[in-house]
């Protein structure tokens, strides 16, 4: 709420008078539209409209939205659904500086447009898709695409029986459930039903079973483990990798007998960047059909289904999105695209919502806009044509029998990765960080520190590597080399650990994590040296970041933390909401992100001002690809690097952020190819990790990264700062301590 001003195009709406339109011969079929509604308080609805005549008014549209509304004797919309003014006085919330009103808006070339005429003017046909606003007359926020998705996700939801699966203990459709809740960012991991199993649980205990049907099946099962953030190789006592290898036929290069077997396959490797056979893609080249398409199996009639899937493979394998096998692919769908802008089911010329997502994956994976112009058909997009076959519940009908519930249901979960614009294979957490640890492991000295730059053992980049040993719920004393362990090798190096604040603080973190005695570490007394840094202005040591540390050590080892420190911590909060690491620094992430972990640890509400402030600062500097830079502006670059998104991710975690969900999603600018690909700041972080396991610090930087490694690794698994592990025992330092855990003045 800004400015008194009010848009020449809104005034049309209260000038012009409601017209009646003269009746219109009603088509064959019925018409249907859409209406979004935009509350102040952030929510939204989705209504479905159908209608008889080839057009109806705009406000027409609203009056069948079953919302209640009220309205002036012109036209103008007051109040929606309980919110607005009374139509005696539409413009009650515009008599001074501020102003709110009823906006009206088109979804037109895949943005919100605002209406160049009132609603009872205004015309909409089939499809079209319109929005109200109440506010100052500012662009409705999101992407139509996520609100449909959401009323998709919604109802998928309630399919969900209490023992995980979905529609009658159904294996393969709660595979789907879980692809379009994972592609979501909805955690289908988490989903349960009045305190019963989650999907995960319920395909743990048929993953043998299921996996045994064929390659296909296995291969989208890994598939979706891995996009869950489990790991296929041990999913319920099975290894789905090797039951994927099992049927591998090395002479042919053919995953068990069907282009799907194939397909999915393929994926499941790519999934986990596992090297995938060059024969294994020569042969799903080979049986490409000489207009481009696939089949389900060789000799079976050719589909769109099969042929998206087959491009989203093939480039998961490492196929270039220039070669022919693709060119051809791409031009085969084009040539079955149907003058709605959707895509047939089958082999006939039906429109399919489980094709045009299929579609639409595979269109994604070759680099292909599906909301460009090449991909429009009579100036509609194949999302629109997608839209249009939601229903009111938000499920989407199936192909054949609108009462084809398993039909529906597959649908539904199929349409929803395209409304993201995410195709197949989804990395996972779970695997990302096992595959980091790996290499990290790899790279322990035979006095067991860890480098930063070099081979060279590195004091501070060794507690680094501690960190993510210990956010994976290991003991960081039992990972050894030549008989020496991270802390052995910092003990040897205590003096260089004392000198700085922050460095003391962090050593006290990493002892903490391996169940030593941070006050008689290598004979010293850690704790102690950070307590004596702390000076009467409330300060410990000289810097932002020498705070941060010793607050979230002094949590660790519930030593009491002066009301003047956090005092202080807060006042040095910069207007736009970030914190520099030291006077005149300039804010950035990292220093922003470590004191959001520091305050959630000493018990900083998550709703207080400094943390809502820190999260909208943080929330300005993300990129359109989902990640962080360490600041901007910069005269150093602003592109998103692997440390910075780590950091921010952690620290979007301690003030319990979800880093995943579409509050921190995010889509390229209209200068970019493609648009409607949805990003967060953990699927940007996925994007750094290199075929060694090792992340790279930025896209443009892809030599393995140290430092980039071990600061993925507690982002990747959710471990903000202080790092505990699970099964760490209270020994009686922490005892003692623990007994003064009130703060004091």
């Amino acid at each position: 709420m800004k400015r008194l001003w009010i848009p020449v195009w809104f005034i049309m709406l209260i000038l012009v008078a409601r017209q009646a339109h003269a009746d219109q011969p009603a088509p064959a079929g019925l018409n249907s539209m859409r209406v979004i509604v935009h509350f102040e308080n952030g929510t939204e609805a989705l209504r479905r409209v159908d209608f008889d005549a080839p057009q109806i008014t705009g406000l027409e549209a609203l009056e069948r939205s079953g919302l209640a509304i009220e309205t002036t004797p012109s036209g103008a919309v007051c109040s929606i659904a309980g919110q607005g003014c009374p139509p005696n006085d539409c413009f009650c919330r515009c008599k001074s500086s501020e102003c709110q009103f009823w906006s009206y808006w088109h979804w037109t070339d895949s943005r919100w447009i605002a209406s160049p005429v009132g609603a009872s003017q205004a015309r909409v046909g089939d499809g079209a898709i319109d929005g109200w606003r109440w506010d100052d007359g500012s662009t409705p926020p999101g992407s139509v695409y996520l609100t449909v998705a959401d009323h998709a996700l919604a109802w998928l939801r309630t399919q969900q029986q209490s023992d995980g699966s979905f529609f009658s203990s159904e294996v393969g459709l709660t595979v789907d459930a879980v692809l379009a809740g994972a592609a979501a960012g909805a955690r289908p991991e988490r989903w349960r039903v009045s305190g019963g199993k989650s999907p995960l649980e319920y395909l743990a205990k048929e993953a043998g079973p299921y996996a045994n049907r064929s390659p296909a099946a296995a291969g989208k099962l890994a598939v979706a483990v891995t996009a869950a953030g489990g790991d296929p190789a041990a999913f319920g006592g099975v290894d789905l990798l090797e039951k994927i290898r099992s049927r591998y036929q090395p002479a042919t290069g053919q995953y068990g007998n069907s282009n799907w077997d194939q397909a999915w396959s393929m994926l499941a490797l790519g999934a986990i960047s596992v090297s995938i056979p060059v024969s294994a893609t020569e042969r799903l080249k080979a049986t490409q059909e000489s207009d481009g398409a696939w089949g389900y199996a060789p000799g079976i009639a050719k589909d769109v289904d099969t042929t998206a899937l087959a491009v989203e493979a093939l480039i998961s394998a490492g196929e270039p999105v220039t070669s022919t096998a693709v060119a051809q692919a791409l031009n085969y769908l084009h040539n079955r695209q149907l003058p709605g802008a959707g895509f047939p089911g089958g082999q006939g010329d039906a429109v399919s919502a489980s094709s045009i997502g299929f579609v639409v994956q595979g269109l994604i994976a070759a680099r292909q806009n599906p909301l460009g112009n090449d991909w429009k058909k009579n100036g509609r997009t194949s999302l629109e044509a997608l839209i249009a076959l939601q229903r009111s519940d938000g499920s989407f009908a199936s192909l054949t029998d609108p009462n084809d519930y398993p039909a529906t249901l597959q649908a539904t979960a199929q349409a929803i990765p395209a409304l993201f614009g995410r195709p197949f294979p989804l990395r996972g957490r779970g695997v990302a960080a096992r595959q980091a640890l790996d290499w990290i492991r790899a790279h322990q000295n035979a006095d067991g520190g860890f480098p930063f730059f070099g081979s060279a053992s590195d004091p501070g980049a060794t507690l680094d590597a501690v960190f993510a040993i210990a956010a994976a719920g290991q003991n960081p004393d039992a990972w050894k080399r030549d008989g020496a362990s991270p802390l052995d090798f910092a003990a040897s190096k205590i003096a260089s650990y004392t000198s700085k604040t922050d460095a003391t603080a962090k050593l006290i973190l990493a002892a903490v994590t391996a169940e030593r005695d941070p006050a008689n570490f290598a004979g010293t007394d850690l704790v102690a040296q950070v307590t004596r840094s702390y000076t009467t202005t409330g300060q410990y040591g000289r810097t932002v970041s020498d705070h941060a540390w010793a607050l979230l050590a002094l949590d660790a080892v519930h030593d009491p933390i002066p009301r003047r420190a956090l005092d202080w911590l807060k006042a040095q909060q910069q207007p736009n909401g970030g914190w520099e690491y030291s006077q005149g620094f300039g804010t950035d992430t990292n220093t922003t992100a470590l004191v959001m972990q520091a305050l959630a640890a000493t018990g900083e509400p998550v709703n207080s001002t400094a943390v809502l402030s820190a999260t909208r600062y943080l929330r300005g500097q993300q990129n359109g690809d989902g990640g962080f830079p360490y600041t901007k502006p910069s005269p150093y670059g602003t592109d998103s690097d692997a440390n910075s998104t780590a950091y921010v991710v952690q620290g979007l975690l301690a003030v319990k952020q979800d880093p995943i969900s579409w509050a921190w999603m995010t889509s390229l600018t209209a200068t970019n190819t493609i648009t409607l690909t949805q990003h967060d700041p953990e699927s940007r972080l996925l994007t750094y990790q290199n075929t060694t396991g090792a992340f790279r610090y930025q896209a443009a930087v892809p030599g393995d990264n140290f430092l980039a490694t071990y600061q993925a690794v507690p982002a990747l698994l959710e471990r903000p700062l202080p790092v505990r592990r699970q099964t760490l025992r209270v020994y009686l330092p922490l005892i003692m301590r623990s007994m003064t855990t009130n703060l004091r003045d």
